[in-house]
């Protein structure tokens, strides 16, 4: 997962340095290419504690029509240098990995970049310095707004989004009659995040 985030943000120098350091601590033995599936047998084979930090390895979806489309972020992330395009990119998603895939397409030659973002700009969970790039890179940002449906016309992708906003509840809904088509992207990347899926957690096993 590390290998996804952007060098300017974490130097592969850095993290080869890290990786060293830990491989060098002699309280610390590292073992690769071994599957767990129990839990519980790590406790019997005498560990005090069982820490799971094996990331969401299942991407977030948006299960609708023409999503197929898009790329998911682990792919764009992993070789961004196959998906480079000068035209029109757009990015749908407000996290941090949305800012990794905005700010990766930028410095490849977009000529365009638009992020897609459910909510408000203040709910975007990034941090200051990610905001800020966004704004070096001139991305656009369009909060309150769904992607509803995707279909390739010609050369081109065509988003249709739809206005949302917040309901008495506080549930956030979309506003009937706002769906609107997006045309001529050339791009666009799925950056919703990952989450856990059927895999099983420390909960399930112990």
């Amino acid at each position: 997962a590390l290998n996804l985030i952007p060098p300017n943000r974490l130097p592969r120098a850095v993290m080869d340095y890290e990786w060293k350091r830990i491989a060098e601590n002699p309280k610390v033995d590292i073992r690769f290419n071994t599957a767990v599936y129990d839990y519980k047998s790590l406790l019997q084979q005498g560990f005090a504690a069982v820490i799971v930090a094996v990331g969401e390895q299942k991407s977030r979806t948006l299960g609708i029509e023409g999503e197929n489309l898009a790329v998911d972020y682990t792919d764009y992330l992993k070789r961004s240098e196959q998906f480079v395009v000068n035209g029109n990119v757009a990015v749908v998603g407000g996290g941090a990995v949305a800012v990794d895939c905005a700010t990766t397409a930028k410095q490849q030659g977009a000529k365009h970049l638009e992020m897609f973002v459910r909510r408000q700009l203040s709910d975007m969970r990034i941090t200051a310095a990610e905001r800020q790039s966004l704004l070096e890179k001139a991305v656009d940002i369009t909060t309150m707004t769904r992607v509803t449906k995707v279909i390739r016309e010609q050369d081109t992708l065509t988003l249709y989004t739809t206005k949302t906003q917040f309901n008495e509840d506080g549930r956030l809904v979309d506003i009937t009659g706002t769906e609107i088509p997006r045309r001529g992207f050339d791009l666009m990347i799925l950056a919703l995040g990952s989450t856990r899926g059927e895999e099983m957690t420390l909960a399930d096993n112990i």
